[in-house]
């Protein structure tokens, strides 16, 4: 063998390394945008739909704590506790904006859709459909902005 050529494990292992370091990344960028974006929402989650964020949340917590044990070891307890901190603001904002999207009705949806277009034309953003299948990032805000907006009677003059 020469001395310049190298064999198809050597090959393998710099992809798998490049894959690897690929992943790490995006955990990574996950997880900074799971602790500065979506981790304060939960309070906000909590407040409005506390059914589903107790269940949803636990059973989040619960299977990526039991993902990251398989996969790093029970040994690697913090870095499991990181995983867990780390994706789980994401996943549950996620989860919850998808189980009230399909829970809330039509007249809610278009009630949240108008909040929306006020928003979106006020911020020069693209508006999102009536008929798109998932739910809009703000979505659960702009629902409870129509709702605080159907309890709001003005004082009396």
């Amino acid at each position: 063998m020469n001395a310049g050529s190298s064999n198809l494990l050597q090959d393998a292992g710099g992809l798998y390394g490049l894959l690897l370091t690929l992943v790490f990344l995006a955990f990574i960028w996950v997880a900074l945008l799971s602790l500065t974006r979506d981790l304060w929402r939960i309070v906000f989650l909590y407040e409005t739909r506390r059914a589903p964020t107790l269940g949803i949340g636990s059973a989040i917590a619960i299977g990526v704590y039991i993902l990251a044990g398989l996969t790093l070891g029970a040994k690697h307890y913090a870095a499991m506790m990181f995983a867990v901190v780390a994706l789980g603001p994401w996943l549950l904002v996620k989860s919850v904006s998808v189980y009230a999207w399909f829970r809330d009705g039509p007249e809610v949806r278009q009630a949240a859709l108008e909040i929306r277009s006020i928003e979106a034309a006020r911020m020069r953003e693209t508006l999102p459909r009536a008929d798109q299948k998932l739910p809009w990032r703000g979505y659960l805000f702009d629902v409870e902005r129509a709702i605080r907006r159907g309890r709001y009677e003005p004082p009396p003059i």
